[in-house]
């Protein structure tokens, strides 16, 4: 089976450079060298590209996808579509494979039928528009408050009225809604193309959905998922998720040894 791809998110890699007081450049090499391929990262990010690709190329590293908010429920139509064909021609330049779009939260006093028909129809465009670009376009599991994609049920609505949408599995939002992950997998993974592999602290009251750890350092048993999903065929990447993590040094090198060591032994 083949060996998955493992990136780590783009901030994560500059709040090291920062801890440290390193150079990007020395940073990307170390992040190489824990075994990651490439990096997830944010629109916003890409404002100097030529001088980031030198970078990543001389490291052996890649952007693999690109995310950005465009919030369909709230803003101009138009200023979506931009910022929609904004995102999409970004990541086609850097040879990122898909793309991640945060599509809004309702807010108290929203239509919401009518704000998921926008964003049903918003993504649909972006499907289209990515269709010609060789991309796919994601939504995830997210875990703001208002979100219309954060269940189980909420995700399985959208993808089912955006025929050509993939799935960003992210393994640690569905707990914000006191859902499981393993649940999830079997009924979203027709249309998974990339997963983020986010894990959960426990509390006293059970999973704490504050708190994100290393891969493989918390109560989400994220290591039988890893081995259910590449036993069901998931040959696509991951990438490694611990916004808010006070060492993201340590944390992406815990993480990178936990997939890679459950990667060995599938």
């Amino acid at each position: 089976m083949k060996t998955n791809e493992l990136s780590v998110f783009h901030h994560h890699v500059l709040e090291f450079a920062k801890a440290r007081g390193i150079p990007l450049a020395e940073a990307l090499a170390a992040t190489r060298a824990m075994g990651f391929d490439g990096l997830v990262t944010e629109r916003a990010l890409l404002s100097d590209g030529d001088a980031l690709k030198r970078l990543l190329g001389a490291n052996g590293l890649r952007i693999v996808s690109v995310y950005d908010w465009i919030d369909f429920v709230h803003d101009d139509p138009a200023a979506c579509a931009r910022r929609t064909e904004e995102l999409l021609r970004t990541a086609k330049e850097f040879g990122a494979a898909n793309v991640l779009v945060l599509p809004g939260c309702f807010r108290e006093g929203d239509d919401e039928a009518a704000g998921l028909d926008r964003i049903c129809g918003g993504l649909s465009d972006a499907c289209r528009l990515a269709t010609s670009l060789g991309i796919d376009v994601t939504i995830e599991d997210f875990g703001l408050p208002g979100s219309p994609n954060g269940t189980i049920a909420g995700c399985a609505a959208i993808l089912e009225r955006v025929p050509g949408l993939g799935f960003a599995f992210d393994t640690g939002n569905f707990a914000c809604y006191g859902e499981d992950p393993h649940d999830a997998w079997p009924l979203l993974r027709d249309r998974v193309v990339f997963v983020h592999l986010k894990d959960r602290a426990s509390g006293p009251h059970g999973l704490d959905v504050s708190a994100e750890v290393p891969v493989g350092d918390g109560a989400l048993d994220l290591g039988r998922l890893v081995r259910r999903m590449r036993a069901d065929g998931y040959a696509g990447g991951f990438v490694a998720e611990h916004f808010g993590h006070p060492d993201q040094e340590a944390a992406m090198r815990r993480s990178a040894d936990f997939f890679r060591g459950i990667v060995s032994r599938c």
